[in-house]
């Protein structure tokens, strides 16, 4: 795939073949929000509403991993969404976006605008990403794209990671194609990521596979 690294501070190391964006072309700096315990994840949502809503594409969170080529993917030609596993009740995720053509009015361009409107100072976790994009499916199905079932994307609860991650032999089911890690869990539970996992563990397979 052609990817795309939206930034606003200086990167000196950016990885092969990724191309750098200034965020300020979409969003002022001054936007830039936290929630209280520093997670930029309220902002992150509303930047991906307004990356997909200008140019479309695939929006695919920094800890997601690609396990398909871009000429398998690109036989999808309807915009998707993903969906996550949540104490036994499947519900929508924004980890990855899939949208091809944004029109004006369509169900991303309103998840912009309302998070657009959503004052940083009232927002707890989630409230413009998962929780937005669940309610918006439920009450517009109308205007709801494909949702994909929680083996597209995300095959393990959030619960289970990173340690589910990290054991030996576990296995990835074909029908992932992307591989979302939880970054937050690991962090919570202060997993150093750039240790070295067991070489049979999912991550340790795909360590040695793009390392």
């Amino acid at each position: 795939f052609d990817v795309i690294l939206w930034h606003y501070g200086d990167i000196t190391n950016p990885p092969e073949n990724v191309s750098l964006k200034d965020g300020r072309e979409l969003i002022n700096e001054d936007r830039i929000f936290t929630y209280s315990n520093g997670s930029l994840a309220g902002f992150a949502d509303l930047f991906r509403y307004k990356v997909l809503s200008v140019y479309g594409g695939i929006w695919a969170d920094t800890d997601v991993i690609c396990l398909t080529s871009k000429k398998q993917f690109s036989q999808n030609k309807q915009p998707i969404l993903v969906s996550e596993k949540l104490n036994g009740i499947i519900k929508v995720n924004n980890n990855f976006i899939f949208w091809p053509n944004p029109i004006k009015g369509d169900f991303i361009d309103l998840a912009y605008s309302f998070s657009d409107a959503f004052l940083p100072e009232k927002q707890y976790w989630g409230d413009c990403g998962p929780k937005l994009l669940h309610s918006l499916a439920i009450n517009y199905p109308h205007l709801t794209p494909r949702i994909m079932p929680p083996s597209f994307c995300n095959p393990f609860e959030h619960t289970k990671c990173p340690s589910i991650l990290i054991t030996p032999n576990k296995k990835i089911a074909e029908s992932t194609l992307f591989l979302h890690c939880y970054n937050e869990t690991w962090r919570r539970n202060k997993v150093d990521k750039n240790a070295s996992f067991p070489e049979t563990s999912i991550i340790g397979r795909l360590s040695k596979l793009y390392l």
